[in-house]
């Protein structure tokens, strides 16, 4: 678990790069008159974030904020882990709903996701693969 807290500052410096480039072609998007190429860029972003959006509404509603903390080793301040997940779960959901907006009636639906994770552990383990997924796409 310590290579999830050690890349979280990185990853949030990729993924804020990320959103300047998100905005951006929203913002073209909106203008010029919603580009085909544009809206695939966008509708994939969003196929994403719902994906990811999903999974830790999921996983924090399954899981207590000490169940978090134990599975993640964490001895001390264990609200502050589960905080941070809960953090990121609602980045996720307002990446959805910032795209959802932009694109409009062009926006794709969410999908229905059968994650396999069956503990909190297995939850981490798998969080770290989707943001790995994410963050490379």
């Amino acid at each position: 678990m310590d290579c999830i807290r050690r890349s979280s500052y990185h990853e949030k410096r990729v993924w804020s790069k990320r959103w300047s480039v998100i905005k951006s072609l929203t913002l073209a998007c909106t203008v010029s008159n919603q580009s085909s190429l544009i809206v695939k860029i966008l509708n994939y972003a969003l196929t994403l974030e719902h994906l990811e959006n999903a999974f830790y509404h999921e996983g924090l509603a399954k899981y207590t904020r000490d169940a978090f903390g134990k599975a993640a080793n964490i001895f001390q301040d264990r609200g502050h882990f589960y905080d941070n997940l809960y953090e990121v779960s609602m980045d996720e959901q307002t990446h959805v709903d910032f795209l959802t907006r932009a694109l409009g009636d062009d926006a794709v639906a969410p999908c229905t996701y059968d994650f396999p994770f069956t503990d909190p552990a297995s939850f981490l383990a798998l969080a770290g693969v989707l943001e790995g997924v994410g963050v490379s796409a």
